[in-house]
């Protein structure tokens, strides 16, 4: 949830952003081109799994795969946490997922909106698929309320455990939100650094932020320490 627009006001103060891997700038032809930001290498990085699954959802394919019955895995998932994984080993970090627990008391109403938002969707959404013949403004709508509706359900939080810990990545369940444990986390000497979309890390005490990673190429981020 987070403070409104607060990551956003701390990217005025740092258009340039930064990235996992940096551009090796120097004369010598036998050294790598690529090599680890000396910042975030050799470190131990929590991370937010919410961000990583909520970002692989949302997008029309993932939303039309989470439709699919029987279920099925969704193929974005799988392909996150391997990007994920992989950008994390060439820079040298050592991850360790964590996973949201049960919902704060202070936000049951916010979670009680969102939930009834996706099941109004998914009403609308049904009755969309009932039809006999769909023009293109109802595919329109029907893609619109696919990724509404769609959301991190159990299933889709075990194939992204299966995956990180067929990658030898320690993964744990916070007892209520993730930032809440991240941030212990850093406090602790347990990790270094995390990897979320939320300003309440801020708030909460984390020392270093890795903040809108995108797991292609470099690993472009924003940290903030």
């Amino acid at each position: 949830m987070g403070v409104k627009n607060l990551t956003k006001q701390l990217k005025a103060f740092n258009k340039v952003g930064d990235s996992l891997l940096k551009e090796n700038i120097t004369d010598d032809k036998n050294a790598p081109a690529i090599v680890p930001n000396p910042d975030v290498t050799k470190k131990r990085i929590g991370v937010d799994a919410s961000v990583i699954l909520h970002k692989a959802l949302h997008n029309i394919e993932s939303a039309r795969e989470f439709q699919c019955i029987p279920k099925i895995p969704i193929t974005k998932i799988d392909t996150a946490c391997i990007k994920l994984i992989n950008i994390a080993r060439r820079a040298n970090i050592e991850l360790v997922i964590c996973t949201d627990g049960a919902h704060h008391m202070f936000k049951g109403s916010v979670d009680a909106h969102r939930k009834k938002d996706r099941n109004n969707s998914q009403l609308l959404l049904n009755e969309i698929f009932q039809r006999q013949d769909l023009d293109n403004d109802a595919i329109e709508e029907a893609n619109k309320l696919m990724k509404k509706a769609a959301h991190v359900t159990e299933e889709i939080l075990s194939q992204a455990i299966d995956i990180f810990r067929q990658n030898n990545i320690e993964v744990y369940g916070a007892p209520y939100e993730a930032d809440f444990q991240l941030v212990e986390w850093e406090n602790s000497g347990f990790t270094h650094g995390t990897i979320s979309i939320d300003s309440d890390i801020f708030l909460l005490g984390s020392k270093m932020l890795i903040d809108s990673l995108n797991v292609e190429k470099l690993g472009n981020c924003f940290i903030y320490k």
